[in-house]
């Protein structure tokens, strides 16, 4: 199955990259590439990304086995989840290259990032925190319960591969139809109320369910919003009849568009809360092992002198160290006995 996307990209990205004007040339930067493999350095990763940026040129990071992402993020010239987190939330990208003395702006990265692969590689994917995992959509793919028998080959071409090849003609057509037409994806009076309710009742779910009540579970329930979105300029450009968008500038997302999405979604909460459940049971706080030195019963500044003692003399502020102390109660390895007094567990 991991495959078919692959297929899919092979029949889209020769003919984006053929059909945007190149950007003009600079010294030892990539040639305009849509599809990027994971294998990569930061960057360089960065170099594509303006490349891509500056002709209007959309970037997809895509793997079939997220091990091989994994080891390029832990890597010494890699280690890029900060990029993969501004790509997720298409922030402003800058960084400065002191071998060419040159400075690289990315405003919109225009770029996604699609990896298949086992749960144990999405554990291995999200030991380093800092929020990458609540960037991402998950679908958890269910196995057979039984031997499935092998047919003879007929000669017949593959019907994951024709499927792919079809689909990759109609988002050619996509693309050609908004072009570089900017949009404005507006959800209609009914669909922002039914929107809101729903928001507000998954986010319930979350603190219940998974003990979030942060970033984590306001990014999974605006997620939805923009599946909804992504069905709606699909209807736009089908509704439409004609190959090229001539509208206003403004695509409105109707209920139906949000039914799809909310069709969608149970499947998604499971396929997260799968994904979350087993990162978590796995992953361990880093800090833990501060606390592993310090005596049964410890201060607040002890803790902070005991991590400049690991860290090479650089202590946390006062607001990471107060974040931490947090966290690691909650992670069960530390109890709060009184204000700035902590008893380990």
């Amino acid at each position: 199955m991991a495959m078919a996307p692959i297929v899919l990209l092979d029949g889209v990205k020769d003919f984006i990259e053929n059909l945007v004007t190149s950007a003009g040339e600079r010294k030892n930067f990539p040639k305009r590439t849509v599809v990027l493999p994971g294998n990569i350095t930061k960057s360089r990763l960065i170099d594509h990304l303006w490349v891509n940026s500056a002709t209007d040129t959309p970037t997809l990071v895509a793997e079939s086995e997220t091990s091989t992402l994994v080891s390029a993020l832990s890597n010494m010239h890699g280690n890029f989840y900060d990029i993969l987190n501004k790509i997720g939330e298409n922030e402003f990208i800058s960084y400065s290259r002191k071998k060419d003395n040159e400075t690289v702006f990315v405003d919109y990265p225009m770029a996604s990032i699609l990896l298949t692969g086992t749960l144990d590689q999405a554990v291995k994917m999200y030991e380093t925190p800092g929020g990458t995992f609540s960037r991402f959509l998950y679908h958890v793919m269910h196995g057979s319960d039984s031997f499935k028998p092998m047919e003879r080959f007929t000669g017949e071409v593959n019907g994951t591969e024709e499927c792919a090849s079809l689909l990759s003609e109609e988002i050619k057509k996509l693309f050609l139809f908004y072009g570089n037409a900017d949009v404005l994806l507006v959800p209609d009076e009914d669909t922002l109320t039914a929107y809101n309710a729903f928001g507000e009742s998954k986010y319930e779910v979350f603190k219940e369910t998974l003990g979030k009540d942060s970033a984590f579970g306001f990014r999974y329930i605006f997620r939805v919003l923009k599946i909804a979105g992504i069905y709606a300029l699909i209807r736009t450009w089908l509704e439409s009849g004609t190959s090229k968008y001539v509208g206003d500038g403004t695509v409105s997302i109707t209920m139906d568009d949000l039914q799809y999405a909310l069709d969608l979604e149970p499947n998604l909460w499971y396929s997260h809360t799968k994904v979350y459940q087993l990162v978590s049971s796995k992953k361990v706080n880093p800090y833990a092992k501060v606390v592993g030195a310090m005596k049964s019963t410890f201060t607040r500044q002890e803790f902070i002198t005991e991590c400049g003692i690991q860290n090479g003399g650089v202590i946390p502020s006062d607001r990471n160290a107060t974040r931490v102390l947090t966290q690691l109660q909650k992670d069960g390895v530390i109890e709060r006995i009184k204000n700035g007094v902590f008893k380990k567990l």
